[in-house]
């Protein structure tokens, strides 16, 4: 293997999550310093488009939801960034009554919906940035979460109480 390409600089204290845009031509990061910095670009060029601090909360996962916007999660929070002229407008995610505030493990994007891997063993729902759906997938935390594509896409979730479920979409 050799390498085709490299990014350094923002992210002195290391990169903990990264993602690839649908169109593959962005990558979002996530850096390993005490507010979790965000930063996407498109990596063939390595310019960086935007950058932007995240939490302080540790994050957990990143992924693209579509070509002009990310979500990150983790301790206590689930947040939404949609493109906004040159950058990225930063949305926490509101649970309603659907949903508790607690740590999010993991994320997907299935078409327009995001899916969010909750401690309690439950899957989130989210319309936007709100919580329209609360579903009770594994009797431990969701730590695994993988979005199957094409005609019988889906997703696969895998849990702490060591069970994987295939879920339709």
């Amino acid at each position: 293997m050799e390498v085709i390409s490299s990014i350094t600089g923002l992210h002195q204290n290391g990169v903990t999550h990264v993602d690839f845009s649908p169109d593959g031509e962005r990558l979002v990061m996530v850096g390993n310093d005490d507010l979790h910095s965000v930063a996407v670009y498109k990596w063939r060029s390595k310019e960086r488009l935007f950058a932007s601090s995240s939490t302080a909360h540790k994050v957990l996962d990143c992924r693209f939801i579509g070509e002009d916007t990310f979500a990150t999660c983790g301790v206590g929070h689930m947040i939404f960034w949609s493109r906004m002229g040159s950058g990225y407008a930063k949305h926490t995610g509101i649970f309603g009554k659907k949903g508790k505030p607690q740590t999010m493990l993991c994320a997907g994007a299935v078409e327009a919906l995001v899916v969010s891997g909750t401690e309690s063993g439950h899957l989130y729902v989210w319309e936007g940035r709100n919580c329209k759906k609360s579903v009770q997938a594994h009797h431990d935390a969701v730590n695994a979460l993988y979005v199957v594509e094409g005609a019988e896409g889906g997703l696969v979730t895998g849990s702490r109480d060591g069970k994987v479920r295939l879920w339709n979409a």
